[in-house]
């Protein structure tokens, strides 16, 4: 749930206060609650009636070296924060698909819940747990509930890393019980997600897909749920398999193929980013440039265009943020030098690179600001500086650690 600043965190925020109220009325009015579709967050996912159908428990073939668990350890302050103290050099992924008897799935929120105790088989969203009057439609059979992608800006990571694991286990799994089932999905026109939903129907053609819109419920006489559990929130997806799989479907959506060589350099800015810029971008551009880099916005291209960008370069620098998420489609070998503020050091996409087989590696920036803002040293951009020039000339070491460490 959205979170109130530092200095009023004593104040609960309108959410808060929302989810409060709402979990109020579902608790002491049961019948008034339900009217209006609001259900207790107490689950029903191991108290009601329902089956396990499919689990996996994934782990990496490789866990991250010792040099990197040693770098997080001394270094990545907010993943020790959050983590406990433990760096998860090999976290553990468990998946589970289960089917429920009679369900109701929500539109607005994506929540299901089971029809006859009103018990919620998901986890109510705390951002989207709000009072709806919505139109019931009735499904004959089994659906699988997909009505889980998460808006905003932090969606892109979350699509791609976090989500598509889970839902293209689940949607394979269902397809192939050999009786018709219904896929939930969300009305949307990102083409990622667009992506998906065709490489749904073209892998699992007996699948059925059904749009359910936010005023809408569904009831069906039976429901796969999904659940995923992971070791660390900084470990977004279980291992290479994972990761590769990833990779070859959103290629084959996009109708890409990379270069026999990728050899483009690239600078991603943050410019059009709210938090984690730099403030003196400019004097790295300029050093970068020398050295062959060219300065890009993710932005300023669609999905299909950033998959093939990122499959062209052999080398990406850029500030922590969702865009490095695209650097799983580069080659097993490329490059990658990632920038931190101090105080928001995390190793998400360390696990990614170990993953992908990149060379990756890190830099702190001496001076901090606001908003996770950062200003590079002279000694950080001389860092940087020869980090590049290595790269350029075709020099760096898949080390996986900070070959261009903090100040």
């Amino acid at each position: 749930m959205r979170s109130a600043p530092k200095w009023r965190a004593f104040l609960p925020t309108g959410r808060q206060i929302r989810f409060a109220l709402t979990q109020a009325l579902a608790r002491t009015v049961p019948a008034l609650a339900r009217r209006w579709n609001l259900h207790l967050q107490e689950g029903a996912w191991d108290a009601a009636m329902q089956e396990s159908m499919q689990r996996w428990d994934l782990r990496a073939d490789r866990p991250l070296p010792d040099s990197a668990v040693a770098d997080i350890k001394r270094h990545f302050v907010l993943e020790m924060q959050q983590c406990g103290g433990d760096p998860h050099a090999d976290p553990r992924t468990v998946i589970e698909l289960r089917r429920f008897g009679p369900s109701l799935v929500f539109g607005h929120s994506g929540q299901a819940v089971e029809r006859a105790s009103g018990l919620s088989i998901t986890q109510v969203d705390r951002n989207k747990a709000r009072p709806a009057r919505l139109g019931r439609t009735e499904i004959v059979g089994t659906c699988l509930n997909l009505l889980d992608v998460r808006p905003g800006k932090q969606q892109y990571y979350f699509f791609y890393i976090k989500q598509f694991e889970y839902r293209w286990k689940a949607a394979g799994a269902a397809a192939a019980l050999g009786t018709p089932v219904t896929a939930l999905l969300s009305p949307t026109k990102k083409a990622n997600e667009l992506a998906f939903r065709a490489m749904l129907g073209r892998r699992f053609p007996t699948l059925i897909q059904r749009i359910v819109e936010p005023d809408e419920a569904i009831a069906c006489d039976s429901l796969l749920q999904v659940r995923f559990e992971r070791g660390c929130r900084h470990r977004g997806i279980s291992g290479e398999a994972a990761v590769q799989e990833a990779v070859e479907v959103f290629r084959e959506a996009f109708d890409v193929t990379p270069p026999a060589r990728p050899g483009r350099l690239l600078y991603l800015t943050r410019r059009d980013a709210g938090i984690r810029r730099i403030r003196n971008e400019d004097a790295l551009e300029a050093l970068l440039a020398r050295h062959g880099f060219e300065s890009i916005t993710a932005t300023d291209y669609d999905h299909a265009g950033q998959v093939r960008l990122f499959g062209e370069a052999r080398a990406v620098i850029t500030a922590h943020g969702a865009g490095l998420t695209n650097t799983i489609f580069m080659e097993p070998g490329a490059q990658i030098l990632e920038l931190f503020g101090a105080g928001y050091v995390q190793g998400a996409y360390m696990w990614l690179a170990h993953l992908r087989g990149h060379r990756y590696d890190w830099l702190i920036a001496a001076e901090a600001h606001a908003k996770q803002d950062f200003t590079l040293s002279t000694d950080d951009l001389a860092r940087i500086e020869a980090w590049a020039a290595s790269t350029a000339a075709g020099d760096g070491d898949s080390t996986g650690t900070a070959a261009a460490a903090t100040a």
